[in-house]
């Protein structure tokens, strides 16, 4: 979304969460504040497709919004094509590798956006992996299981507090949701998630 497209509050130094039953919606300065990122999740019903270049219209992106508050309307409003995403999960896999064969990124651990943390695990594995084939140049099978071993509770973890996050971000209006907002407004995210973005994968592993 062009920053001279956008309304002059977004164009703030954090990131915002909007949390409403059943929707929630992110917005954030990005390119050094000369345009905001949106990202909205909505139900979609029985939509499964997997595409990047499906998109849907500002009208129905604003029908899924209608009666927000109108510094997300305006948001909605200013920007373009909205493109359409459907959230495909699945199981956190106990096994990643065969023999000199193995996976990484979203092909061994797909997981939901809430914790932005797809291409970041991605990063993680491919900084481990080298290190592991580094460690056992003569004996890449080996190197395969220490990199299975050092990635997969990390990232298990991660696809099911992601796959969590679904549930508590779209909570119905009640004691639940105010609670859950009451917790939020008394912690700092970063520190809560310390464990997710302060991880130095590579130190962390034993070779």
């Amino acid at each position: 979304m062009p920053a001279h497209a956008a309304p002059e509050f977004a164009l703030r130094p954090a990131q915002t969460v909007w949390l409403g039953p059943g929707r929630h919606f992110v917005h954030c300065p990005i390119a050094g504040g000369s345009a905001v990122n949106v990202v909205a999740f909505a139900p979609v019903g029985d939509r499964t497709d997997e595409s990047w270049s499906a998109t849907a219209t500002t009208e129905e992106f604003h029908t899924e919004f209608t009666g927000w508050d109108p510094r997300v309307t305006d948001l909605i409003a200013a920007g373009g094509e909205p493109g359409r995403r459907a959230l495909l999960d699945r199981a956190p896999p106990r096994h990643w590798s065969r023999g000199r064969l193995t996976l990484l990124g979203d092909a061994a651990h797909p997981m939901f956006p809430f914790f932005a943390q797809g291409a970041a695990q991605s990063i993680e594995d491919a900084a481990v992996l080298a290190r592991c084939l580094a460690a056992s140049a003569d004996d890449p099978e080996r190197a395969l299981k220490r990199y299975e071993s050092a990635r997969v509770p990390r990232t298990a973890r991660l696809q099911e507090i992601s796959h969590a996050r679904r549930h508590v971000n779209h909570l119905p209006d009640g004691p639940e949701q105010e609670t859950r907002d009451t917790a939020l407004a008394a912690s700092d995210p970063l520190v809560t998630a310390g464990w997710i973005y302060g991880r130095d994968a590579e130190a962390a592993l034993t070779l």
